[in-house]
């Protein structure tokens, strides 16, 4: 085991095709994996090297421009520059293999409209189906994509966890008596949780525009001004999906107010626990608690219902568009050809699966600034409490 895991660290070809973990998995074939078969964690996961990296950039911000506009995306951005960068290098790379795929399609199966396909066009129509299948191999980008995406919103979350846990520690009395522990493992766990899907979708919130633009200029070249109907769909569904990701952090917010309060009154429980069956107060207490559930329950559900209804609008309306596209190209006297054809519906596929991760990160973003703001808030505890004419220390 040891042998292999050596060889598919270095293996380029094997980190490109994710061929490292097959002797973790021929091993869970044999038995049952132990901790010991493991990998271990890469160096830049490493939680204290992360907590050291974040806590200079974190202080240098702090005195810099003070806590009142301290930037904590700007202190996360500059601990991973890098692979931002990376990220939505490949992303970009994605989708201009999306474009080339798709005009190589066109051209392909315009051969086969052809009466007397001349030696050259036989000569080219090789070089297409090659190119073709070049393109289908590089489609593994998005499996890097979305790898690089996980690892990268790991990152963050552990990088906000541990300094969440370290904010806790340097905490004074006077500051803990204002916090419970509740809230702290509600910001540690879910508002931390938010970034790991907006990291994820935000390099298609950035490459989706140039996506729109390219494919709206070689669509243009093959159905004329029938292309614009693209622009019009896309301008009437960006209010739609805007208004219900708004939506969707209201509900949200309300959902981690009400998580708060729970948490908050559940902690009271637990403190005056004695009290409470001494005077037989346990069926009072189990309403307040379940009446409050009730309403986070609540909130939560219409949060996910918005949640879904934007998902299935940004997937769903490009079904009607491809047809109403060439109707339209059709009905103005443009000439269909087989080509036309089967590069619009790839333009159009690929257009709308970079359209729905641009809705989800969208979406995520405006979820991940309620967490963000959370968080934030937290971090500046001590400098929140200052001014409290340090709570009669």
């Amino acid at each position: 085991m040891k042998d292999y895991r050596k060889y598919f660290k270095y293996n380029i070809i094997c980190r490109l095709f994710f061929c490292w973990v097959d002797p973790l998995l021929w091993v869970g074939c044999r038995r049952s994996l132990a901790h010991s078969d493991l990998y271990p964690h890469p160096f830049e996961c490493d939680s204290l090297y992360l907590h050291e990296k974040f806590n200079g950039y974190w202080s240098n911000e702090l005195s810099t421009r003070g806590s009142a506009n301290v930037r904590l995306w700007w202190v996360i951005l500059k601990c991973f520059w890098w692979r931002s960068l990376l990220i939505q290098f490949l992303a970009l790379l994605l989708v201009t293999v999306f474009m080339v795929q798709s005009e190589t399609l066109g051209l392909l199966t315009d051969y086969f409209s052809l009466e007397t396909p001349t030696p050259e066009d036989t000569n080219n129509v090789y070089i297409y189906a090659a190119l073709l299948i070049l393109m289908s191999a590089f489609l593994i980008l998005l499996n890097l994509v979305f790898y690089v995406g996980r690892k990268f919103g790991g990152m963050v979350r552990i990088l906000l966890t541990n300094a969440i846990y370290f904010k806790v520690l340097s905490l004074s009395q006077c500051t803990l008596s204002h916090v419970t522990m509740g809230h702290v493992i509600n910001i540690a766990s879910n508002d931390v949780h938010r970034f790991d899907e907006c990291i994820l979708y935000f390099p298609f919130f950035l490459v989706f525009p140039i996506h729109l633009f390219v494919v709206l200029y070689l669509l243009y070249l093959k159905v004329q001004w029938s292309s614009m109907i693209i622009v019009g769909v896309i301008l009437v569904s960006l209010p739609v999906l805007i208004s219900l990701s708004v939506i969707y952090s209201i509900f949200r917010f309300k959902a981690a107010k009400v998580t708060d309060r729970r948490v908050k009154v559940m902690n009271e429980i637990i403190s005056g626990l004695r009290v409470i069956e001494v005077y037989g107060w346990e069926y009072a207490f189990s309403q307040l608690v379940c009446k409050i559930r009730r309403e986070e329950v609540w909130d939560v559900f219409k949060g996910i219902i918005v949640k879904q209804l934007s998902v299935a609008y940004a997937t769903r309306i490009h079904n009607l568009l491809i047809y109403v596209l060439l109707s339209v190209f059709l009905l103005t006297g443009g000439d269909l050809t087989p080509g036309i054809v089967y590069s619009v519906f790839a333009h159009t596929i690929f257009l709308r699966f970079t359209f729905s991760y641009f809705s989800q990160a969208l979406l995520y973003l405006l979820e991940s600034r309620v967490g963000y703001k959370r968080i934030k808030v937290f971090l500046l505890l001590p400098e929140l409490e200052a001014f409290r004419n340090q709570c009669t220390l």
